[in-house]
């Protein structure tokens, strides 16, 4: 089912479909050295390309205007943004060595963010569209 069609909607979903195609191509290229670096290991590759493939079926649906693209795109940013968040904390053990770099703050922190907020400035009009065109009964 599409979400309301309206200008500032037009704008948001551009900015949500390349949000999604950058993440998702980042994801590839770092999947793609993690696959050479572990030898080619099977048990890496459904990490390692799965979610950039997923990424990129996701930005496909959000620039079609699906729902269901928007909710699987949030659920995945969250768990991306939430991975980050438990490596970073992880981090502070002594045994685990966890390096932020500049790529993986924005891969997994700034983009997520930006993307959950994105879908959620949609949300909010998306439901004021409908509040707007559901009929009012009138009293007789």
């Amino acid at each position: 089912m599409p979400v309301p069609n309206s200008r500032t909607d037009e704008g948001h979903t551009a900015v949500l479909h390349v949000l999604l195609l950058m993440q998702g191509s980042m994801g590839l290229l770092s999947g793609a050295a993690m696959l050479l670096f572990m030898g080619g290991n099977p048990l890496v590759l459904p990490i390692a390309l799965g979610v950039p493939l997923l990424l990129f079926v996701l930005a496909a649906g959000v620039a079609r205007r699906r729902v269901w693209a928007r909710r699987g795109a949030l659920v995945v940013e969250v768990l991306i943004l939430l991975g980050f968040l438990f490596g970073f904390l992880l981090g502070f053990l002594a045994a685990i060595d966890y390096t932020i770099t500049v790529m993986g703050l924005v891969t997994n922190a700034a983009v997520p963010i930006g993307v959950i907020g994105l879908l959620h400035v949609q949300g909010d009009a998306e439901a004021a569209a409908s509040n707007l065109s559901e009929p009012v009964e009138v009293a007789a």
